[in-house]
């Protein structure tokens, strides 16, 4: 998954920074494809944290990776959305107080987007 880029991802992410949303990367990858991702992707400096578990050793779902990223992005956990393509990577967010969404198409994030309660309140609270 990591060695393809998802153009509607990575607009959705400018998008978020460029309204003064900060953006992260937490991925559980080893240093090999990371490696390749570095000389392959221009667009990964755009994110404002980047936290690849093995530079830490430690991984998700552990608590303590979602809290070192929340303290990076200087969020409180309810602040944050974290996607994932794993369950319980997206349970153990959500254990933290996260909110979280399980990530498969941008057509089923946008209607979990859409359906999230939360996501109409936060909007009305940020501008």
């Amino acid at each position: 998954m990591w060695t393809t880029e998802n153009p509607e991802m990575l607009a959705w992410q400018l998008r978020l920074k460029e309204r003064g949303m900060r953006t992260a990367i937490l991925s559980n990858m080893g240093d090999n494809v990371l490696a390749n991702m570095q000389r392959t992707f221009d667009w990964l400096p755009r994110f404002d944290v980047l936290v690849w578990s093995y530079q830490l050793r430690m991984a998700k779902p552990e608590p303590a990776i979602y809290l070192h990223v929340l303290k990076e992005l200087d969020v409180r956990p309810e602040e944050a959305l974290f996607l994932d393509d794993k369950l319980v990577n997206v349970e153990a967010a959500r254990a933290l107080g996260m909110r979280a969404l399980e990530f498969s198409t941008v057509e089923k994030l946008r209607r979990d987007l859409v359906a999230a309660a939360w996501m109409r309140s936060y909007r009305c609270r940020r501008g």
